[in-house]
């Protein structure tokens, strides 16, 4: 349903964007579900890379131990088993 897709997400201009959205494209916002819940472009689809437990889990992290700690426990709630699960 989503065409053709990547492992390396490109880069793309605002005007390149506009014209993908008024084609018929779809922009995917990869946010944990709190922030896309706050703020998201209207007609977006949400496929977070983390639930709102593991961002806050890598928020804690983050503090306590600092961002390679994050970073590491980052890659290892969405590696593996749980990254074959949502990419299928």
């Amino acid at each position: 349903p989503f065409g053709e897709m990547s492992a390396q997400p490109k880069e793309i201009d605002a005007d390149r964007a506009i014209t993908l959205l008024r084609n018929g494209g779809v922009l995917v916002d990869v946010r944990a579900p709190i922030e896309f819940d706050d703020a998201a472009v209207p007609g977006t689809v949400n496929l977070p890379l983390l639930d709102t437990d593991q961002r806050r889990l890598v928020g804690t992290t983050y503090r306590h131990e600092g961002s390679e700690a994050a970073i590491a426990l980052g890659h290892r709630l969405v590696g593996g088993a749980t990254r074959v699960e949502r990419v299928e």
